[in-house]
């Protein structure tokens, strides 16, 4: 497959990126409530640093009509020509909610 990232436009596709550790778009339109205060320095592979001009959790249309909320932390960083999901924060994220929902039911089997 090849990427478009190197496209003059910014893409609203979102690649799976297993060496990123947080979801990065240039869609400064797409993040709810944007917090300029989270600035960081993103290093890249190459050891050239791109910076983040912001986060906030972003709202994205899916393809069955429907919504999907991305409650972390999704940087802006305005010079990127695609948008990158974090199979890192993926994982960490269903796993968290794999032990709550576990402990939950365990707690319903208690009180039964």
């Amino acid at each position: 497959m090849d990427a478009t990232c190197e496209d003059t436009m910014k893409g609203e596709e979102w690649y799976l990126d297993s060496g990123c550790s947080n979801h990065m778009t240039a869609h400064r339109e797409w993040l709810t409530n944007f917090d300029a205060s989270k600035k960081t320095s993103i290093k890249l592979a190459d050891n050239r640093k791109l910076a983040s001009e912001g986060s906030d959790n972003i709202v994205m249309k899916s393809n069955f009509g429907g919504k999907v909320i991305i409650k972390e932390y999704v940087f802006y960083v305005q010079n990127m020509k695609c948008n990158l999901m974090s199979i890192i924060r993926i994982a960490v994220k269903i796993l968290h909610s794999s032990i709550y929902c576990r402990g939950q039911l365990e707690n319903i089997r208690r009180c039964i």
